[in-house]
């Protein structure tokens, strides 16, 4: 395969990968071993814990508030 026909990652992943600490994560996770995909879940998941333990309830309302213009857009898509 040469390097014209691979494809570009996605806008916001490539603002993310230029994010030094994001970029560690995602390279390894995208690039790395089979497992790391895992231990990626579980760091996202571990961060939001701990945020939801040191922050408290907008640590749970902040994703759940972001997902709602997701889901009227999944909402639409689907009764098309």
């Amino acid at each position: 395969m040469s390097s014209q026909t691979a494809e570009k990652p996605a806008l916001v992943l490539r603002l993310l990968l230029l994010v030094p600490i994001f970029n560690l994560f995602l390279r390894d996770a995208m690039y790395g071993a089979e497992e790391a995909k895992y231990w990626f879940a579980g760091n996202l998941f571990l961060t939001w814990m701990l945020a939801i333990y040191f922050i408290g309830y907008p640590a749970i309302i902040v994703p759940a508030l972001t997902m709602v213009p997701l889901a009227f857009l999944w909402i639409l898509e689907t009764c098309r």
